[in-house]
């Protein structure tokens, strides 16, 4: 751990008043950032908090990363239905999620 992070931790104890206190380091700052852009493709564009219903086909490389980006944002797990074929054979699927206001991690 570097002075910097011996610093910065120091603050935080003193502000919390608590010994173990985690510091956020770059690597989960890159993570947050994935996971945002991933779940900005999926969720309502006017209210992010809203339910999640997204369509996409089932060869999207993306669609692990989706699954787990409505994770993290909104702290509930998805539901994936198929909803119908495309003329190349591929599934289309909607995925489903209460979104953020309406699970756990809302208010």
């Amino acid at each position: 751990m570097n002075s910097r992070e011996n610093e910065l931790r120091y603050i935080m104890q003193q502000a919390r008043g608590q010994n173990d206190v985690r510091v956020v380091d770059t690597d989960d700052l890159n993570h947050h950032v994935i996971y945002r852009q991933a779940f900005n493709a999926v969720c309502n564009k006017t209210d992010w908090k809203a339910p999640v219903v997204a369509e996409v086909r089932d060869d999207n490389p993306n669609l692990g990363l989706y699954l787990e980006s409505i994770r993290f944002m909104t702290g509930t797990e998805p539901t994936i239905f198929i909803t119908g074929t495309c003329d190349d054979g591929h599934r289309m699927l909607t995925i489903v999620s209460e979104g953020y206001r309406i699970g756990p991690a809302g208010p």
